[in-house]
Formats: structure tokens, sequence, C-alpha cells
């Protein structure tokens, strides 16, 4: 060997080395997790302390936020949490929380405006670390990822490949706490995945999701105590290290100690712990008539009329099918996402989206007629009533609008939240709730206010307004996150009654003819109320077994039957005059949102992974 070809040969060595080793070094990181930071809260203050200590930490590589970064999204509590983050002078990479992205007046929206995205991926030595979010999106449930993010994480993991070592980086627990944690436990167990980093339990814990070490960080709220903290993490020698840091006074306690190599791999998912849709044999005459499949997260309810179903999704496409077949007759693309449930009335076909616009569609022309412009993103459910829209907004104005032209009749300009409700028309009144902890009552010939109303907690988180009011014989019926149903005077706003023996959270329904009112409890039972009383006069109650639900998917009659769905798929059809289950059908584990009767045995369902159907007899 040359003199040259020697040196080559002990450079190329010394490269191969230095790059073995910086692979292999000690990487020490900061995770804040659960920030909350809102006017409410001292969370603002709590994420400055947590800030300033890790800025006066030295060999520090990053920092991690593991979601729920407002308590609410809604004014400026994103963009405050954001400057304080900025003033970091290592780089961090976020997500989301629920809190995020369920109370959010733009349903998650201006986080991917001010971060660009809500996703991340990146490497940190021999390490890659890839996070996501897990919703869920506007809508009271477990947590969900969204499909196009499970697409998107299998293929990040292909591209790093199955010998890399990763670290994800959640909200949630990979449990049942998820939805559909079981998909993504399938998709992961074929790569090196060495932990999960989460927050969502605001304290710091070691437990394991299939045999993957899950460590959650503490919340950097001070909770009881004087002062907050965050979790200051070391991986070195294939080992993990966590402490808790209290912030403001350097006190540093170690809490684990972990060896990433020691674990038995990636389990699957044991039979018992998936979907059991056992309850589908027990009546074989209910059958799956047809199924659409848009492809996108689906909040919106479907509403049909003699030939037509109309469902709008997050990809910003209305989309209209044959109410015989499933199948697309056509769509609309709006400039943002459609969360909420259109309105048909003749041949006027409105919807609202996230672009801040009121859409009004020829119903059988495929033609646009006319837009109307807000100063914010629309999640609110429109209804028409002789011939005007009334409309909530994120922007807080509620508005009546005319059907024929697109023209302003009035609005009420002091919702103090965002609106994401159908309003109800009752009285010559347009009553609705918001996340303010209202609900409004304004007359409808001008928009003025008649009366506000709220329950005994004043936290805009136990507002009235996920329920879709009802209203008979002079009361509006309201279930809000406090656990009670209401009776409210339509006239004075005054309460009449109120009542938690069942645990009531954001559903309400109420018969055809307007005599018997529902509700659903957080745990299997649906109660029926008499519309007439003044008093709390029960009808009937029955316990459906339908398990722990907190979804605001509302009790929908038609022809006799009553029917709703669940957070976990189940949809129910019992006798709306006794209560008597006639049959129950399970489709997947998702979000079911409020259904659409088209007869006493058939039903127009979707569901928050995309999906519309037709079941029944």
């Amino acid at each position: 060997m040359t003199g040259i070809s020697m040196k080559i040969t002990l450079l190329i060595v010394g490269i191969l080395f230095f790059l073995s080793c910086s692979q292999d070094r000690t990487i020490r990181f900061a995770l804040f997790s659960d920030t909350h930071v809102s006017e409410n809260t001292t969370g603002a203050e709590d994420l400055r302390m947590a800030v300033k200590d890790v800025n006066e930490l030295e060999n520090l590589d990053f920092v991690l936020i593991s979601g729920d970064i407002t308590e609410m999204n809604i004014g400026n509590n994103l963009q405050i949490a954001k400057r304080i983050l900025d003033s970091l002078t290592v780089p961090y990479y976020i997500i989301p929380g629920n809190h995020d992205t369920k109370w959010s007046g733009s349903a998650g929206a201006n986080f991917r405006s001010l971060w660009s995205d809500d996703k991340f991926v990146f490497d940190a030595g021999k390490y890659r670390f890839i996070g996501f979010h897990q919703g869920p999106v506007l809508r009271m449930d477990d947590g969900h990822i969204p499909r196009a993010d499970l697409d998107w994480l299998q293929d990040n993991l292909r591209a790093a490949g199955r010998d890399k070592p990763v670290i994800l980086v959640m909200h949630y627990p990979l449990t049942p706490a998820v939805d559909n944690w079981f998909e993504c436990i399938d998709i992961i167990r074929e790569f090196n995945i060495q932990a999960i980093i989460h927050g969502h339990g605001h304290r710091s814990s070691l437990s394991y999701y299939n045999g993957i070490p899950g460590i959650m960080g503490r919340s950097t709220l001070r909770a009881s105590n004087e002062y907050g903290g965050f979790s200051l993490l070391e991986l070195r020698h294939d080992s993990i290290f966590v402490s808790e840091m209290a912030t403001g006074s350097g006190e540093k306690r170690k809490w684990l100690g972990l060896d990433l190599t020691a674990g038995t791999g990636i389990q699957p998912v044991a039979d018992s712990l998936l979907p059991d849709y056992s309850v589908n044999q027990k009546y074989p005459q209910i059958k799956l008539k047809w199924l659409f499949d848009g492809g996108f997260t689906t909040t919106a309810s479907p509403v049909t009329d003699d030939s037509q179903v109309y469902i709008g999704d997050v990809s910003g496409h209305l989309h209209v099918l044959d109410l015989r077949t499933g199948l697309e007759r056509w769509s609309y693309l709006a400039g943002g996402a459609i969360y909420s449930a259109a309105a048909v009335d003749s041949n006027y076909l409105v919807f609202n989206a996230a672009d801040s616009i009121v859409h009004c569609l020829k119903r059988d022309k495929q033609s646009l007629l006319w837009q109307y412009r807000t100063n914010n993103a629309l999640l609110a459910v429109p209804v028409i009533f002789k011939g005007v829209v009334y409309t909530g907004a994120s922007d807080g104005i509620f508005r009546a609008i005319n059907l024929a032209d697109g023209k302003l009749i009035w609005q009420f300009q002091k919702v103090m939240g965002f609106v994401e409700t159908r309003p109800l028309i009752f009285r010559d009144k347009v009553i609705f709730g918001a996340w303010d902890g209202h609900l409004y009552a304004l007359n409808l010939n001008d928009g003025s206010l008649a009366w506000t109303w709220h329950g005994e907690i004043s936290s805009p988180l136990y507002s009235p307004a996920a329920c879709w009011p009802v209203g008979a014989y002079g009361k509006v019926f309201i279930a809000a996150p406090d656990r009670f149903l209401s009776a409210v005077d339509v006239q004075t706003g005054k309460t009449i009654w109120r009542n938690n023996d069942w645990k009531f959270r954001e559903t309400v329904g109420i018969s055809n003819v307007g005599d018997v009112a529902y509700a659903r409890s957080m745990t299997d039972s649906v109660i029926a109320i008499s519309t007439h009383s003044r008093n709390f006069n029960l009808v009937w109650h029955e316990n459906f077994k339908y398990g722990y639900d907190i979804a605001p998917s509302m009790p929908m009659e038609k022809d006799g039957t009553l029917f709703w769905g669940t957070k976990n798929g189940l949809i129910t059809a019992a006798n709306a005059k006794d209560g008597k289950l006639i049959w129950q059908y399970r489709f997947e584990n998702y979000l079911i949102n409020t259904v659409e009767p088209i007869s006493s045995g058939q039903v127009v369902f979707s569901n928050i992974d995309g999906k519309t159907g037709l079941i029944g007899l």
C-alpha cells in the first residue's frame, strides 16, 4: 500500500469513526406538555418560566411540545403561546392536543397556519423523531388519527427503514383512548420503535403500549404548587433518562432510567381488545345497504331530501349522493374544510366552510347562486326558515341572510365565543349556544338580544354549545358538559328545571309532534321526558348498554323510531313511545355523527373516518 493510499484509508476510517460517534452521542432535550395557555389559567406565566429555565440550560439540543398548548384554541391564546415558545434559544418541535383541535374556533386550522403543520419529523443522532396529533377535531370524542396521517406515518417509517431507531411523539397514550390505536399498532409494529413520548395525563409516568415504553411528561402548569415544571430527557448508550425540573427553583428529580434495547418488541393487539361486532349477528335483518367512502375526516352529519344525500368533509368537498344507491352524483369544492351539516330548502342548498364563506348552490343544477363572506372560519350548522338562512360563526357574529340573494338582513355582533351548533327557531326567536358559557336567544325579526342563559359553572368548557337545542310548549331543552339536562323558559330565559340523575352530556332530541324530548346519558341510558310539564316528568328510561359515551350525536326520531349513534360506531333504533330496543348495528369503531333517519326502519349515517352509509331493514 502506498503512502497516499494509506493516508486515504486512515482518513476514511477516521470519518467513519467520527460519524459513528456522532450518531451515538448523548442527546439532551426538554419536553413541555399540557401548557393550557388561557386567560383563565396560569398557563402563559408557567410557560414563560419554563422557557426561561430551558434557555439557561447548557448542551440542550431541542424542545418537544406534546400538545394541549391552549386551554381553548380561541382568541389570541395560541398566538400568545407561540410568542413565548419562539423565545426559546434552541429549536422546538410541536404538535396540538385535544384542547387545540376540539375547542377551536378554526377546528385546528390556525395551529397549522402558525406552525405550518401539525406533524413533524427530524433526526437527532441515530434517532428519528416523528410527531403527529390524534385530535379529535371539533367533536367530543376519543382521540382519532386521521387516515391521511396514518399514511404519512407509514411513509416516514418506510423512509427511515426497519432498523432505524424511532421515537414517536403524541399527545394521547397509544391505548383505546385513541379509537384507531390498533391500526397505528399494525403500522408501527414492523419498525424499530424505541419509545412513545406523550402528554395528556399531566404527570410523569411510565407505561407500556403493546410492549412499547410510553413516557408521559408532566404538565408545565403549577396546579396546586407554587411553581410549574417540565421534563428533561437524555438519550445515551441506548438508554433514556428522564427527570422533572421544577421551574424557578432549579430542583431536578430523576424518576426514570430505561434500557431501550431490553424490550421484547412490539406485541400484536389481542383479539379481545379489538372492536366487537357480534351485535350485528343478533339482528341479521339489519343490513348495510350502501357505503360511500369520501376518504377524509368527516364531522358533518348527513342531510337528505327525497332522492339525495348531502355530506361535507375536511377536504372541502360537499358530496351529493344518490339516496337509493349511495353513488356520488356530483360534488362541489369549497375553499376550506366543511365541518357541519348542510341545509336544503326547495331548490337551495346552503352550507358553511372554514374558508369563512356561506355557500348557496342550486340543488338541481350544481351551480353557485351566491356566497357570503364572514370574518373567520364557519363551523356552525346553518338553518333555513321562511326564506332566511340563520347561522353562527367564529367571528363573534350571528347572522340572518336572505336565501334568495345572499344579502344580509341583520346581524348580532356580541357573541363572545365560536358557534358550532345548529340554531333552534322557536316562538319568534333563534336560539343557540356558543363556547363562551352562554345560550343566546335573539328576536327573529331584527336580531336583537332577548336573553342569555348559563348554568352554574362559568367556565366556557361547560358551555351549552355542542348540543342542538330543541323546544316545545314554551320550553327550550339543552344538555351541556356540566352533566345537566335543563329546561329554559323561551320567553324569559329563566331556568325552569335542571336534572343530572343520569349525567347527561350535549345530546338532546325531540319527537316529531313535540310532546316528548330525549336525552342520552354518558353511560348506557336514554330517557324520554314530557315537554308539557313544568317539572321534570320522566316518560321512560332504558339501559341500552352502549357503554361510556361522550359524543354529541343527537337522538333523532322518525315515524315512531328513535335513532342515535355513539363514539364507538354503535347505531341504535328504539321504540320512541316506550324506549324498547328494536335493533343495534355496529359500523367500525369510530364516532357516528348525528344520524339522519329516512323512515322508521332506515337511517343514513356518517362517521369521523369519512364514511357515509345507509343501514336498516
